[in-house]
């Protein structure tokens, strides 16, 4: 069954001990799979990862890093942020050393091919909606003290226009989710909300999670966020 499995699986695809999941017997699924590997049907990845080799006339190919993150993503939950997530959204073009994951259920390092991945654990983002757009959002906000000055007009941008596209319902969740981010996220988020739509709702529920007296030292905004001043953003 475990070879007539891989034999119909697409040539590249991440194959993990998940896939045999109905057979119910996790030591014998484990020890087919290394005996298919040691036979060069499959080669492994990493431990409990295998992958079908493509033979290309060149060299056999491996899978994609996007496709081994996929691969994670859908077995230990969270997602892609970091920098990532400020490449994802144009603000910045560097290229991050490791591929954080966040929202995972433990915080540990591990590599992966050529992947170097850290895991931080924190709170998911509810799987309805668009979560990877919500949580780029959120990944931007936190990293907003670190976006270098030249950039951060460019990011008040591009959030500005990603909180425009989200639903009620989404813009909803997104507000449920940062109030378990630091203070300065939560106000920055206001501050955008607030420039957006100045009836919108969800404003004093951030506002009513701030202490009215902290001060939040990102950097100068002012310029690009008027509503910064509101929310005691210098």
């Amino acid at each position: 069954l475990v070879k007539s499995r891989i034999e119909k699986i697409e040539a590249g695809k991440v194959i993990t001990y998940d896939d045999f999941a109905d057979l119910k017997s996790f030591q014998t699924v484990a020890l087919n799979l290394s005996r298919l590997n040691r036979q060069g049907l499959i080669k492994r990845l990493s431990k409990g990862r295998y992958y079908k080799p493509k033979q290309t006339k060149y060299a056999v190919l491996k899978p994609t890093d996007s496709e081994i993150l996929k691969s994670i993503l859908q077995k230990n939950g969270g997602y892609v942020g970091g920098i990532s997530a400020l490449n994802r959204m144009g603000i910045s073009t560097q290229v991050p050393s490791e591929i954080v994951i966040a929202g995972s259920r433990s915080n540990r390092k591990i590599q992966i091919a050529n992947l170097r991945l850290r895991f931080t654990k924190g709170p998911q983002i509810e799987s309805e909606s668009n979560s990877q757009n919500m949580s780029d959002i959120i990944e931007v906000l936190k990293a907003f003290k670190r976006i270098a000055p030249s950039e951060k007009s460019l990011a008040i941008r591009k959030l500005s226009k990603e909180l425009q596209m989200l639903t009620k319902k989404e813009t909803e969740l997104l507000v449920a989710r940062s109030l378990q981010c630091r203070p300065y996220v939560r106000a920055l988020l206001g501050a955008i909300i607030e420039k957006n739509d100045k009836l919108n709702p969800q404003i004093e529920k951030l506002r009513q999670s701030l202490n009215p007296i902290s001060i939040y030292k990102i950097g100068n905004v002012s310029d690009d966020l008027l509503t910064a001043i509101n929310w005691n953003i210098r």
